[in-house]
């Protein structure tokens, strides 16, 4: 069985593609319509075309559209091939009975980890404010604490994440890494 892998849509590159591919499109289809229909291009088309049919394609111009467009297509088709970082951690999951029969993968979005860390975090006494980035690797905490001495803090705000991400089912726990930054009570 392939193992889940939880990774981001590429929802922004496609949607920029997508608008770009229906703009010429549309550009298009009322250029030729307005063609068929009165026998002559529209004005802003017919420059375009009269200034595009005076350029040569080892001109300088030439080279810098055929480059542009290779880059363009380039980035395209690694936006396409190379997947995007992992945004889950995959969770220990129970064995198969005979209702499922096939194995069940679960999986925790980091982005869910991350506010499971903010909650337990928050609930340290001297911490006044929580931060946090997840992966599924790795944990970066900060607290703003009004407390001068922030090594102990520290030390318990990583203690109370650890146990509670072990308790949490990972296969793999990630690493936590607590700091503190000191802000005077006004």
């Amino acid at each position: 069985m392939k193992h889940l892998r939880r990774r981001p849509p590429r929802t922004a590159v496609s949607l920029v593609v997508a608008v770009v591919v229906v703009a010429i499109a549309g550009a298009t289809l009322w250029a030729g319509l307005t063609a068929l229909f009165t026998g002559d291009w529209p004005p802003a088309v017919a420059e375009l075309l009269t200034g595009v049919s005076d350029l040569s394609w080892n001109g300088v111009a030439g080279w810098s559209v055929a480059v542009v467009a290779a880059l363009v297509g380039l980035v395209l088709v690694l936006c396409a091939v190379i997947p995007g970082a992992q945004n889950a951690a995959p969770l220990d999951a129970p064995q198969p009975t005979e209702a499922t029969r096939t194995p069940v993968e679960a999986l925790l979005l980091t982005q869910g980890m991350a506010t499971l860390v903010s909650a337990v975090a928050a609930q340290v006494d001297g911490v006044a404010g929580v931060r946090t980035s997840a992966g599924p690797r790795s944990v970066v905490v900060t607290v703003t604490t009004p407390l001068r001495e922030t090594e102990t803090l520290v030390a318990e705000v990583r203690e109370h994440v650890e146990q509670r991400l072990a308790g949490t089912g990972l296969t793999r726990v990630p690493r936590v890494r607590v700091t503190a930054q000191v802000k005077e009570a006004s």
